[in-house]
């Protein structure tokens, strides 16, 4: 079964892409950096039925994100990802 992975997933546009892609057959897998916000999340789509996994990261710190959710081969086939952050993951100097 293929998953999503939503990163910087909330209350508003997070959850609905998880409960959305979940009644069309997708696990869904939760990245955020509020666990109690997580298990809210979780709560709401396990009662769905829906297939989902929570991760603790901050989306701003890259090395975290990689920590919280690594790619396997398995996850890397049938993984898609949604970024749901209003926050950049990294700041752009220009000159």
């Amino acid at each position: 079964m293929p998953t999503i992975a939503i990163i910087g997933a909330g209350p508003g546009l997070g959850l609905a892409l998880a409960k959305k892609f979940g009644q069309n057959g997708y696990n869904a897998a939760l990245i955020a950096r509020n666990p109690d916000t997580l298990d809210t999340l979780v709560n709401d789509l396990s009662s769905h039925g829906i297939n989902v996994a929570r991760f603790v990261a901050d989306t701003s710190d890259q090395a975290a994100l990689t920590a919280a959710h690594p790619p396997t081969s398995e996850r890397a086939s049938t993984a898609r990802s949604a970024r749901c952050s209003t926050r950049s993951a990294r700041s752009e100097t220009r000159a």
